[in-house]
């Protein structure tokens, strides 16, 4: 069997050494040919010094300040030092009043931290006031006044002597007839306590003569009285005679918007009041309005009981702007104009058409054209309507004479021929004899009248 051949040495499981504990590693040694492990020793490494460093934290009057030292490179802790506290800077402020009944407070505050303690402020004197009357005096009895702190609202009380008894008169009154009367009495005002106390003066009695003649009314009887002369009152009655009873006679109140009527019993004679009624009105239009008069509006009222009679009361209705009463006429169509049917009213002027038909236009009958001659004109073909006779046409002008033979004459008419023209009113030529022209004259005077 061959021996190992040992390598180099090599470290192994090397764990470094820190400042509170020592450090390590293996050294090894392997078999160059198989690689076996020939040997292995574990060998320390030193701890490694501390770094220290040192804190200092000042002190307050709420914290106590320290010093510390401690390794930077492991944290441990290696010295610490408690530094003594400041004193607090105090200053005082009356945090509770203190009054005549209570101590106050005052509190100290550090200014520093803001710590505080409290000490007793000593309680005040009293302030009293003025003092109230509580209590009035009277003759009878003491008064009290109180008074009052006016710092902390505690009272104390002191009497107020009796007052004087105020005596005055009391004044007594005369007998009366049927009443007694009394003297004149001393009696204090305020307690009532009589110092002479009055006496009674026996009634009168009642001297009595006769009186007037009472007479009688509806409900009370008349009579002779016996009236006492001192108080007047009546003692006695004689010759009694009976109460006349009521007259009661119906009255009639119609309501301000006359949608009612009261009816009510009334005595003629003392103005008393019986049975009543209210009755609702009726309306009822007697005379009906038209477009030009006046209508009227009766008002009724009816009653269940038959004592009242039934009321009524008119009232002028206005004039109705539609009430119109109309007369119908119908005007037919002509060839013209529209055919229409007229309203009109026979009370007053308002009038309206309606019901338009349209114009029937012309019934046109056709006449052949007439040639015009040297005596009269003609006309082209016209046309004549059957219903209003309106024609329509185109006149033609008459035409000069026409002598073909040479005779002098006219071949149409027979006039003469020398010269002139032909008449504008007769169609004729005037140039004849005397008379033949002066006809001729008068018609062209009657020509210029015609125009």
């Amino acid at each position: 069997m061959l021996n190992h051949t040992p390598g180099e040495t090599v470290i192994e499981n090397e764990v470094a050494a820190t400042c509170t504990q020592e450090g390590r590693y293996d050294e090894v040694v392997n078999c160059t040919a198989c690689g076996a492990e020939i040997s292995r020793e574990t060998k320390p490494i030193e701890k490694l010094p501390h770094t220290p460093q040192t804190y200092t934290t000042s002190s307050t009057c709420a914290e106590n300040g320290f010093t510390i030292t401690i390794c930077t490179r492991c944290g441990e802790t290696l010295s610490k030092e408690i530094l003594p506290r400041l004193d607090h800077n105090w200053t005082s402020e009356v945090t509770q009043n203190p009054t005549c009944t209570a101590q106050g407070v005052k509190t100290y505050t550090c200014a520093d931290c803001g710590e505080t303690y409290t000490e007793p402020v000593d309680v005040l004197a009293h302030e009293w006031d003025g003092g109230k009357m509580t209590k009035e005096p009277s003759c009878t009895e003491a008064g009290e006044m109180t008074y009052t702190c006016a710092t902390g609202g505690e009272t104390r009380t002191e009497p107020i002597d009796k007052l004087d008894h105020e005596i005055v008169l009391v004044a007594g009154k005369a007998a009366s007839c049927t009443e007694p009367g009394l003297t004149d009495g001393w009696q204090c005002k305020n307690c009532k306590k009589w110092f002479a106390e009055q006496q009674t003066i026996p009634a009168l009695g009642h001297d009595s003569q006769i009186g007037k003649v009472v007479e009688p009314t509806c409900e009370d009887p008349g009579y002779t009285p016996f009236i006492c002369t001192r108080c007047g009152e009546t003692v006695s009655k004689t010759d009694p005679t009976d109460a006349l009873g009521h007259n009661m006679q119906p009255t009639y109140v119609w309501a301000k918007d006359d949608s009612t009527v009261t009816a009510t019993m009334v005595c003629t004679r003392c103005d008393k009041t019986g049975m009543t009624e209210t009755a609702e009105i009726k309306t009822e239009v007697t005379v009906k309005p038209t477009c030009s008069t006046e209508g009227e509006l009766t008002l009724i009222a009816a009653f269940n009981n038959k004592s009242f009679y039934g009321q009524t009361k008119t009232k002028t209705l206005p004039r109705d702007p539609n009430a119109h009463v109309f007369k119908v006429t119908v005007t037919p169509p002509t060839c013209m104009d529209d055919g229409y049917t007229t309203h009109a009213c026979t009370l007053c002027r308002y009038g309206y058409s309606d019901e338009i038909v349209a114009a029937l236009g012309h019934d046109y009958q056709h006449y052949d054209a007439k040639a015009p001659t040297c005596e009269a004109p003609g006309w082209d073909a016209y046309d004549t309507c059957s219903r209003c006779d309106y024609t329509t046409y185109s006149e033609l002008a008459t035409v000069d004479h026409d002598d073909a033979d040479n005779d002098g004459k006219c071949d149409m008419c027979g006039d003469q021929m020398q010269g002139g023209s032909h008449c504008k009113y007769c169609g004729k030529v005037h140039n004849g004899n005397f008379f033949d022209k002066l006809t001729g004259f008068f018609h062209r005077i009657l020509a210029i009248f015609k125009r």
